[in-house]
């Protein structure tokens, strides 16, 4: 069976979940979802994802906040993290990328643009994966990188 790619996206709007929970399945994605960047953190720990979509601004832990959480353990540095955010400041997509950040979504999302950029961030995820497993074949991680296809609200 070929792999599915699986995505976590991380924001408090339930609209914008919904909306993705909807889109990326039926374009053959698995898709996770959750309310906080703290919700994120602690399903990040237990599953293995191909890429994040975060949005910038959630009540409590920012998603700045996840982006740098997230570029500084060694488990997640090299999972491809898209933004999203409402904000049209040019200094908020600058701090972004400065923490690393993949891509850019501005919302309202695009549904082609939210899958050519999901798309692009998991194949570059997938083809990093392949190539640390050849490099080191009998190194395995210890979370599940098939995930549990269980569907988190």
């Amino acid at each position: 069976m070929p792999h599915r790619p699986s995505v976590l996206i991380a924001d408090d709007s339930k609209m914008t979940r919904v909306m993705v929970e909807k889109l990326l399945p039926s374009a053959g994605y698995r898709c996770f979802a959750v309310a906080s960047a703290r919700e994120c953190l602690e399903v990040i720990d237990a599953v293995s994802f191909d890429a994040i979509i975060t949005d910038l601004e959630m009540p409590g832990m920012s998603g700045f906040e996840l982006l740098e959480e997230l570029k500084s353990r060694s488990e997640t540095a090299n999972i491809p993290i898209l933004v999203l955010t409402a904000d049209q400041e040019r200094e908020t997509l600058q701090e972004a990328f400065s923490l690393r950040a993949a891509d850019f979504l501005r919302k309202p999302v695009d549904k082609l643009e939210l899958l050519a950029r999901v798309r692009m961030a998991t194949q570059m995820s997938i083809e990093l994966k392949r190539r640390r497993d050849h490099d080191a074949p009998h190194h395995r991680s210890p979370r599940d990188p098939d995930c549990s296809g269980r569907q988190l609200s």
